[in-house]
């Protein structure tokens, strides 16, 4: 049984995913898409700036 918080946390990644990636932006196929898509993720869990800390996630 989950917990109500796992809800919380894919919530809050769909709409960062939605406003920082996706917004506005049109892509030619799902192959484009997907390419860019595993390129954000990869940026967003290893290299982004963390904005409480102003730390690299690798730190």
């Amino acid at each position: 049984m989950g917990s109500p918080y796992d809800n919380a946390v894919a919530e809050a990644t769909f709409k960062t995913i939605k406003t920082e990636f996706i917004s506005g932006r049109v892509f030619p196929n799902q192959h484009v898409l997907d390419l860019e898509l595993f390129d954000y993720v990869h940026w967003f869990n290893n290299l982004r700036i963390h904005g409480s800390f102003r730390l690299s996630n690798t730190d």
